[in-house]
């Protein structure tokens, strides 16, 4: 009895670890997976503000930032730090766009799905752990059984 007891015990601290080990992960996962929305919206961002930037060269003589493929070099035109190809269409289309929308990234809407097999991962540490505690009564009564000559 007291083997038993002591695997109950020891099952639920296992699905809590489980459960805690869930917690910090998804938290992790939800920092990085928002981390990566805000480098996107940054990314879009500065490349709507460089095409927007190249719209005053709408209309001018450009051959001087156009390579053989007629795409515009507006980064040495300097709209840009480093080098920044576009085309007529694209300055345009940037000038009749608004500035990307800030994302909103709510913390449990990204969260609660990360969270969701972990429940699940638990209650399998509780029933393993119970599992293994039966299977150790098991044995352990199988081997007095036969120690004391199957009687």
């Amino acid at each position: 009895m007291r083997i038993a007891r002591g695997m109950l015990r020891v099952s639920v601290v296992a699905a809590l670890l489980v459960a805690i080990a869930g917690v910090v992960t998804a938290h992790f996962e939800v920092i990085k997976k928002q981390d990566r929305i805000r480098e996107s919206w940054n990314e879009d961002t500065r490349i709507w503000k460089g095409l927007r930037c190249g719209g005053q060269f709408l209309g001018k003589d450009m051959r001087e930032y156009t390579n053989e493929f007629g795409v515009i070099d507006i980064g040495r035109a300097g709209c840009s730090n480093g080098r920044f190809l576009a085309t007529f269409d694209e300055i345009r289309d940037a000038i009749n766009r608004p500035a990307p929308v800030k994302p909103d990234s709510d913390y449990l809407a990204i969260y609660l799905p990360h969270l969701g097999i972990w429940p699940v991962l638990a209650f399998i540490a509780f029933c393993v752990v119970n599992l293994l505690g039966l299977l150790a009564i098991g044995v352990r009564s199988t081997a007095n059984w036969i120690k004391a000559g199957f009687r």
